[in-house]
């Protein structure tokens, strides 16, 4: 009589079930900081065009010797002339900014109204132009 022994292939159902509760922790660790990651960015990214944004509503005032009424004068100016920007960036939640001449307390206002967007945004919320 032969013994047979057949050789072992692929893995077991425990090696299986290790591998993927590591993974399971890597991911775990992996998406909290992914998220903050995100609101880091759009945060940036709305300071910095809010930046832009301001430097050119002042070159406006500069050159024109007033301030923009809309945001959309700075792409195409009343009395024709150069554009002083392309186009007119969204804030990192891809919500407009917001515009007012003249400000409370500055020549403007502009600001985002923040990841909560202008439904459910609160003043303490609103990233200012002022305030970066």
């Amino acid at each position: 009589m032969s013994t047979y022994t057949r050789a072992r292939s692929g893995f077991t159902f425990m090696e299986l079930m290790i591998v993927l509760f590591i993974l399971g922790l890597l991911m775990a660790g992996a998406i909290p900081a992914y998220m903050r990651y995100q609101v880091y960015a759009k945060n940036q990214t709305t300071k910095s065009n809010l930046k832009v944004l301001s430097q050119a509503v002042d070159n406006y005032n500069l050159e024109l010797n007033k301030y923009p009424k809309k945001l959309e004068d700075l792409i195409k100016p009343p009395q024709g002339g150069p554009a002083f920007v392309n186009k007119i960036p969204n804030d990192g939640w891809n919500n407009e900014f917001v515009y007012k001449v003249p400000g409370k307390g500055h020549p403007y206002d502009l600001y985002s109204f923040g990841p909560s967007g202008p439904e459910e945004a609160t003043p303490e919320e609103y990233i200012s132009v002022w305030e970066i």
